[in-house]
């Protein structure tokens, strides 16, 4: 996965994401993922608050929320506590291991301790509230929606550029839906490529870029930085065309025995593993011993393998075979 301001493990990550997510954080068209942050951006509202103000309490055995000094209580959502919790000081993980109450003293306690005056809140406008975010005054927001308007500016002057398709919540032989768009509670991604088994091959045209969220300049920054992303949409994909069918005729060695010898030593596979993906090459593709053969081969694997984590490792093996390619 060779890329232009993305690694091919960021963008691992990215598309690791987009297979674990929820359904109701994908989305079938870009359009549906820019209402549904347009509407997010709409019912809530940023809110700076005296640190001394903030304070958490237990709601239950393992659940927190965070009361103002009115007495208004807001659930906190996964990243919000985590974020919290690094202004207290304390480590999240282990905080989730604690019963409630300890865990909201913790929090306190290092709250108590904190030197920031205020904080600024991301939160729902009416109840019931919830915590969206906890950040420093002095963060500058970009809003998903204006991220997602963007995107479909771009989309009208590229024609071309659509969702890809993938099979319905990751089930192979499921009907094929428009693919590739999540927005979850703190981020969002789009991906142009996927294959059946929610991987995104061919990172030839990957546009990114890192600002901190500091200031005005943030508004101007990130849509001067779009148009690396305009210049990817104008790429040629005939390079991609290219690589492909390089695969299909690069080969991993002359036998099954230097296939897996190879696949063992590469890919850090077991010997069991390499020895079952190349089984299915054989049974499915014409050249097993080719890496594309072989990548398919390993993706079928994956599809078979009853654990995630299992998935994961299999499929980032046949994308690290793909990279090879010359």
């Amino acid at each position: 996965m060779n890329g232009i301001g993305v690694s091919a493990v960021n963008a691992y990550t990215a598309h690791r994401e987009w297979a674990s997510r929820p359904p109701d954080e994908r989305y079938a068209s870009v359009h549906a993922l820019y209402e549904a942050a347009r509407a997010r951006r709409i019912r809530t509202e940023e809110r700076t608050i005296e640190t001394v103000a903030v304070r958490t309490e237990a709601v239950g055995a393992d659940a927190l929320a965070l009361r103002d000094a009115s007495g208004r209580q807001a659930a906190l959502t996964n990243w919000s506590f985590e974020q919290l919790a690094g202004i207290a000081g304390a480590p999240p993980k282990y905080l989730r291991t604690l019963p409630a109450v300890i865990a909201s003293d913790a929090i306190n306690y290092g709250l108590h301790r904190q030197r920031r005056e205020q904080h600024q809140l991301l939160l729902d406008r009416d109840a019931p509230w919830t915590v969206h975010a906890v950040t420093s005054p002095r963060y500058a927001r970009v809003h998903h929606d204006e991220l997602t308007a963007r995107v479909l500016d771009l989309m009208a002057q590229h024609p071309a550029w659509s969702l890809p398709l993938g099979y319905k919540d990751g089930v192979f032989g499921a009907e094929r839906v428009p693919s590739g768009a999540y927005l979850g509670d703190r981020d969002m991604f789009l991906f142009r490529m996927v294959c059946g088994n929610h991987i995104i091959w061919g990172f030839q045209h990957v546009a990114g870029f890192r600002r901190r969220h500091v200031g005005a300049s943030i508004q101007d920054e990130w849509t001067t930085s779009l148009e690396s992303v305009r210049s990817a949409l104008d790429a040629d994909g005939a390079n991609d065309r290219l690589v492909l069918l390089r695969a299909q005729s690069q080969e991993l060695g002359s036998s099954r025995e230097a296939v897996i010898e190879t696949a063992v030593q590469r890919l850090d596979l077991s010997q069991k593993q390499a020895g079952e993906a190349y089984t299915l090459a054989e049974t499915f593709e014409s050249n097993p011993r080719s890496v594309w053969g072989y990548v398919q081969g390993l993706t079928r694997l994956s599809q078979r393998t009853p654990w995630q984590d299992g998935r994961f490792n299999l499929d980032r093996a046949a994308s690290r075979l793909l990279t090879t390619v010359h």
